[in-house]
């Protein structure tokens, strides 16, 4: 069981992801960059309790965020797992585009050295 939690701008394609592997028993939409309340946080920990066998799937940068948090329970953290994010460009896209984009990169996430 799993309860799916994102904040981002169009969460489609990752709820659709996750019901497609697991059982779904809630799907929590916030908004893209949404700063989780206090809440926020007592809605989920409810659904927890509701759901003791259910994890948290959360995508990497909400997972990141409430890691962080100081208002997040343990008993939430221990339940709260992320998706990964893989993202690939067909081939033939533009060189100078995806030159562009790998430099601005640089640094600042994890690169496959084979791309």
């Amino acid at each position: 069981e799993v309860i799916v939690m994102s904040g981002i701008g169009n969460p489609r394609a990752f709820v659709s992801g996750v019901k497609k592997n697991y059982k779904v028993v809630a799907n929590l939409t916030f908004p893209d960059h949404h700063v989780y309340s206090v809440a926020d946080i007592e809605r989920i920990v409810a659904l927890l309790e509701k759901h003791p066998k259910a994890m948290i799937l959360t995508t990497e940068k909400d997972s990141v965020k409430l890691r962080r948090s100081k208002r997040v329970p343990d008993v939430m953290r221990e339940r709260l797992f992320f998706q990964p994010l893989k993202v690939e460009f067909l081939e033939g896209s533009d060189p100078d585009f995806l030159g562009t984009l790998k430099s601005d990169l640089e640094g600042k996430v994890h690169l496959d050295p084979n791309v």
